[in-house]
């Protein structure tokens, strides 16, 4: 599974720093989690040089945007870096893109340092993609013609106005290009491009379906490196819109997430994907329903997981009590025979915390007066596989140990951080399965 560190090392303008700069690094996160949800190749880790075999990774520098150079870089499997940070930009929201490499040595270092196991990155032309990492900038002062714009930071949409701009978007924009979505150079991208025209199979096919049937290609902006304007596209839970790698501008006022479109365009350059773009539920029949994650304010540290329609209920009704985080994981709202139900709890001793549990220790819970006291049962939350199944992601249940009786559910990545960073959530074990 890909993990995308991000090294604030070059911020020295301060954009990451502060209390605004602490949210936009957990929505830099964010942003970060959906590339890693559905990315699913192995890029082997890059050692230190030594001897007869040493490299530089050379990338911009996100204060000055001048190249920086760091020498013999260690990066462990799966991994990229990326380096982030603001400075004034004129005119764009960001910029972002791959790092490139001086190397000497062995062939089969060579080899490692470009393609990094991924065979097709290393032919001409190249049929897959590799990094290193690289690097983003954010603008850090908004203004477009006269008018003066703010950055909207955190991930949900609550006080997203007209004059914002949705931090999310962009980072999920640049980060689109860092993975190759991206003019210039001898790569995967720019080997299926024809004229202004994207020609990779699956785009096309996904452009086809969902806007021209009668496209031989996918049209870009003349730079090469974002989609037409006006393209139509759907996101995974069905919303239409531009592609998020669209040229800048659409994330004013609104969020841009990635697009089927997009989403292809990553399988055409040659990431395996636990999808297919043109049958967005095919990773599991079973789990289709997006469940959305919030964070209590009364309470941070403490997790609420819904669905769609209570998620607009809680955005509209209660955008005071709780912080939308983004998609936590797909479920099934219909029970079938391989599924197993989740039921909530609501805390008595702390209302607005919640529980979610398997049907015996659900049991076990009204059974026990204490626990029945202290929990009220809410019904079925919503079906998921259960441990051990090997059907779906294995999500962990962490307790809350300066909020007990609290609890957080995570997978991949983040649950790797979570053990590895907040030694306040004690680990109890795989909770269920569910599709990321």
């Amino acid at each position: 599974m890909l993990n995308i560190t991000f090294n604030y090392d070059f911020d020295t303008e301060g954009f990451f720093s502060g209390a605004e700069g602490l949210t936009r690094r957990a929505t830099l996160e964010q942003a970060a989690s959906v590339y890693e949800n559905f990315i699913t190749d192995n890029l082997l880790a890059i050692p230190s040089g030594s001897g007869v075999s040493t490299w530089t990774a050379v990338f911009s520098n996100p204060a000055t945007g001048n190249q920086q150079f760091i020498e013999n870089l260690a990066i462990a499997e799966d991994t990229i870096i990326v380096y982030v940070g603001g400075r004034d930009l004129d005119g764009s929201l960001g910029e972002g893109g791959p790092g490139g490499f001086n190397a000497n040595g062995t062939l089969d270092f060579l080899e490692l340092i470009r393609g990094r196991g991924q065979a097709g990155a290393l032919t001409s032309p190249a049929t897959d993609y590799s990094l290193w990492g690289g690097s983003i900038t954010f603008d850090t002062d908004l203004v477009i013609g006269s008018t003066v714009l703010n950055w909207h930071n955190s991930v949900d949409t609550v006080g997203l106005g007209a004059n914002d701009i949705d931090f999310l978007s962009v980072a999920i924009h640049e980060l689109g290009h860092v993975l190759g979505l991206v003019s210039g150079g001898d790569n995967s991208w720019t080997s299926q491009i024809s004229g202004t025209n994207f020609t990779g199979p699956n785009a096309l096919a996904v452009y086809q379906a969902e806007d021209d049937p009668n496209a031989t290609s996918v049209p870009l902006t003349t730079d090469l490196g974002h989609w037409e304007n006006g393209i139509n596209s759907f996101t995974l839970v069905g919303t239409a819109q531009e592609p998020a790698l669209t040229t800048g501008g659409n994330q004013l006022g609104q969020k841009q997430l990635l697009t089927n479109l997009d989403y292809a365009a990553f399988q055409d350059i040659g990431w395996e994907i636990n999808f297919n773009p043109l049958d967005p539920n095919s990773g599991d029949d079973n789990l289709n329903t997006p469940i959305y994650r919030f964070q209590s304010t009364g309470t941070p540290g403490t997790y609420l997981f819904v669905g769609e329609q209570e998620r607009q209920n809680i955005n509209q009704n209660l955008p005071d009590s709780f912080i939308e985080e983004g998609i936590a994981f797909n479920a099934a709202i219909e029970p079938n025979d391989e599924l197993i139900p989740l039921f909530r709890f609501q805390s008595t001793q702390r209302p607005g915390t919640y529980l979610f549990t398997g049907e015996a220790e659900r049991n076990s819970i009204n059974a026990d007066p204490d626990l029945s006291n202290s929990f009220n049962e809410e019904g079925i939350a919503f079906y998921v596989y259960g441990t051990g199944a090997g059907a779906a992601s294995p999500f962990s249940r962490f307790q809350n140990s300066l909020v007990s009786g609290t609890y957080l559910y995570a997978t991949g990545n983040e649950a790797n951080s979570i053990r590895a960073g907040r030694p306040n959530f004690l680990e109890e074990g795989i909770a269920f399965e569910a599709s990321i």
